[in-house]
């Protein structure tokens, strides 16, 4: 511990002088009390800096639409608005795993389908992407209910919203739209009986958190 011999005061932690008198100290310093925090980058900072370079790349692109008068640079933009949107909800959402996979996912199927459209639609992207992202969706909920030891009631509303999104897929295959409806189709009955499966065996959990979701 530091001493003052001019103010008579033993003094904690590490200090060059005496804080009363500025006098010079005896003793041997100690460990600061207090922990020294270090500065670091603020979330905040980083939203800020990566909405700065989307505006920026955007304005770029707004110049090269106006001289090219092509539409690529309004591909780009239309991929870096959804980026920027994407981020957002990482940041939003980092502290849920199954939501943020969920988000991730839906975000990844959108951008997929947007670039197939603007690429003549070759389909690919109902016809293989959708499908088998939906799935593999559903599975990866289930592995992380598991490993992560979460509560039944925490999984299964993603386990829904996981079936749903399987059924918009026929919608497509309805209308038309998708040329090989197959693996839309074998995904919708797969994740259908596993919802079915949940319901039976799991009826009570699937109530208790239905009266957790409305009220009821």
């Amino acid at each position: 511990m530091q001493y003052c011999p001019k103010c008579r005061i033993d003094i904690r932690g590490s200090k060059q002088c005496c804080p009363l008198c500025r006098g010079d100290l005896t003793g041997e310093p100690e460990q600061d009390v207090f922990p020294v925090i270090i500065n670091r980058i603020k979330r905040v900072s980083l939203v800020k800096l990566f909405t700065f370079l989307a505006a920026s790349l955007i304005i770029a692109m707004l110049v090269a639409f106006y001289f090219l008068n092509t539409g690529w640079p309004l591909v780009v933009i239309t991929l870096t608005v959804i980026g920027w949107i994407d981020t957002l909800l990482v940041f939003y959402y980092r502290y849920n795993l199954i939501r943020l996979i969920t988000v991730e996912v839906c975000a990844g199927i959108l951008v997929c389908l947007f670039i197939d459209r603007q690429f003549g639609f070759a389909g690919w992207s109902l016809q293989w992407v959708a499908p088998s992202a939906i799935l593999g969706l559903f599975i990866t909920t289930v592995l992380i209910g598991i490993l992560s030891k979460l509560r039944f009631e925490d999984v299964v509303i993603y386990l829904f919203f996981d079936v749903l999104c399987a059924f918009l897929q026929l919608i497509a295959v309805a209308k038309g739209v998708n040329t090989f409806p197959y693996p839309a189709v074998i995904a919708t009955a797969v994740l259908t009986i596993a919802l079915l499966a949940v319901l039976f065996f799991g009826f009570r959990y699937v109530k208790s958190a239905s009266g957790k979701w409305f009220n009821m």
